[in-house]
């Protein structure tokens, strides 16, 4: 996770991704839940902590828990609790983690976790002993129950929501995740790429989200 703490307009970052770590998925996790909880307790009026989870840390299934624990002890003290996310277009999402690496797109297909998969277990492997259905409807009710913000796509919106919500001042921040990979694909594989989101749930998925959580899309059901 990355904790950020803001202290009257300053924040200090504390870092906990496990990348450079010979540790395992379950104990990178444990350190996760450690910290949040060692963070949660820490919280008072007038500050705002922020954490993220990362490849290493427990996906939602094995979240819930701790994010109710965590959320009655922020409230308890009188403060805010703000979970949120962001989902993507699940082609775009493919063809975007394709382009970093040099895998085949055979290669990359086997390799490939959807953000279903990730929402749900993160790197670790489907242990939901559910049909794909049963897991898009599961990770819907998470979002419904759990989840105070859900995006799709709009950076934008996320960040003014935030920062609306916490009165954290806005900071323009270097733009370093990018790349100038190009890939050639045919019509064929596109089909192919479809096919297989479509059976991993991210198609169904993703169609949710948008229809319940996109502002945008929801406008142009209503004027229909």
């Amino acid at each position: 996770s990355s904790c950020f703490v803001s202290r009257g307009g300053e924040i200090n970052v504390s870092h906990h991704w496990c990348r450079k770590r010979k540790v395992s998925y379950e104990r990178c996790s444990k350190d996760h839940v450690e910290k949040m909880d060692s963070a949660v307790s820490a919280v008072k009026n007038g500050t705002w902590t922020l954490s993220q989870a990362h490849l290493q840390n427990y996906g939602m299934s094995d979240s819930i828990e701790h994010i109710k624990r965590w959320r009655s002890t922020v409230e308890s003290k009188g403060c805010r609790f703000i979970a949120t996310t962001i989902f993507r277009d699940p082609l775009t999402h493919f063809l975007s983690l394709h382009s970093k690496n040099h895998h085949s797109l055979e290669d990359q297909l086997k390799r490939f976790r959807g953000q279903l998969d990730f929402f749900m277990n993160n790197a670790q492997p489907t242990k939901l002993k559910i049909d794909v259905k049963g897991r898009v409807k599961q990770a819907l009710d998470i979002l419904s129950e759990h989840f105070d913000f859900v995006f799709y796509e709009n950076h934008d919106l996320l960040t003014e929501t935030i920062l609306n919500a916490t009165g954290i001042p806005r900071q323009e921040l270097l733009h370093l995740n990018s790349h100038s990979s190009f890939r050639n694909y045919t019509k064929k594989d596109i089909s192919t790429i479809m096919e297989y989101l479509n059976s991993r749930g991210d198609i169904d998925f993703i169609n949710a989200v948008k229809s319940i959580y996109d502002p945008y899309l929801k406008k142009l059901i209503q004027i229909k």
